[in-house]
C-alpha cells in the first residue's frame, strides 16, 4: 500500500486477507503458503478505504470509504456489484454493518450523520436503478425518501453492531449514547444507556453465547454490559 491501513478482513475458506487503505485500493493477499503474497488490487474508490465485510454465505465484500461511498463486490474475482453513496463518511472500522444476506446496509446517513440510514441494496426502479426500502413509520424509526431511517442519537453515530439472531441493532456515537433497536419493528427496546461513557462511544462487541455487550470509548474505558 501507498498509505495507512484502516482495516483488515480474513476470508479463511480462501485463504485471503482484504486490506483496505488511505490509497483508495483494497489489496487481496493470499497466505497459503504460510507466506503473504499480494496476489490482486481492488479498484473503485475515489477516498480512504476504511471498513471492509465479507458476507460468507453468499460471497460478498462490502467496502465504505471516507466519504460514504459504499460498494458491493462478489469475492470470485472481486468485481463491482454495485455503489452507493447514502451514507456519511467514516474513518472507523465498526461505523457500517450488513445484514447477513447481503441485502441490507446499516450506516450513518449522509445529510445528518446522527441518524442510522437501512438501505436495501437489491429493490430495482425499471430502470435498474437501486431504490431504497419501503416501510411504515414505526416507534422512534421515520422515513426518508422511502429509506428506513432511525432517529434518536442526538451527536453523529460512530459504532453499529447488528444481532440478527435476537433481532437487534445496536448504535453507539458522540452523544455518548448506546442504544438498542428492534432489527425489524425498528423502536426502542429499553432506554438509552449512556451513563458509563464521558466521551464518545466508538466500538462495540458481543461475546458470543455469553450475552455480554463490550463498548470502548474515547475516554479510554471499556465497559461490560
Amino acid at each position: 500500500h501507498l498509505n495507512d491501513m484502516y482495516s483488515l478482513k480474513l476470508i479463511e475458506s480462501k485463504k485471503i486477507l482484504l486490506s483496505g487503505s488511505g490509497d483508495q485500493r483494497i489489496g487481496v493477499w493470499s497466505y497459503s503458503t504460510g507466506k503473504h503474497i499480494l496476489i490482486d488490487i481492488i479498484t473503485g474508490h475515489l477516498e480512504s478505504v476504511c471498513a471492509l465485510k465479507h458476507i460468507k454465505k453468499k460471497g460478498l465484500l462490502f467496502s465504505i470509504d471516507s466519504v460514504g461511498v459504499v460498494f458491493k463486490w462478489e469475492t470470485f474475482n472481486f468485481t463491482s456489484l454495485g455503489k452507493f453513496w447514502q451514507f456519511s463518511g467514516t474513518e472507523l472500522d465498526n461505523c457500517f454493518d450488513v445484514s447477513s444476506d447481503g441485502r441490507f446496509i446499516y450506516a450513518p446517513d449522509k445529510d445528518n450523520p446522527c441518524w442510522l440510514r437501512i438501505l436495501d441494496t437489491e429493490k430495482k426502479d425499471l430502470h435498474g436503478n437501486v431504490v431504497p426500502i419501503e416501510g411504515e413509520q414505526m416507534g422512534e424509526g421515520s422515513l426518508l425518501s422511502n429509506d428506513i431511517v432511525l432517529k434518536k442519537h442526538t451527536h453523529e453515530i460512530k459504532a453499529i453492531k447488528l444481532l440478527e439472531k435476537v433481532n437487534l441493532i445496536i448504535t453507539a456515537g458522540k452523544d455518548n449514547m448506546i442504544l438498542l433497536w428492534h432489527l425489524k419493528r425498528h423502536y426502542l427496546v429499553r432506554p438509552p444507556l449512556y451513563d458509563r461513557h464521558t466521551d464518545f462511544v466508538s466500538s462495540l462487541q458481543v461475546i458470543k453465547d455469553t450475552g455480554y455487550l463490550l463498548t470502548g470509548g474515547n475516554d479510554r474505558t471499556l465497559n461490560i454490559f
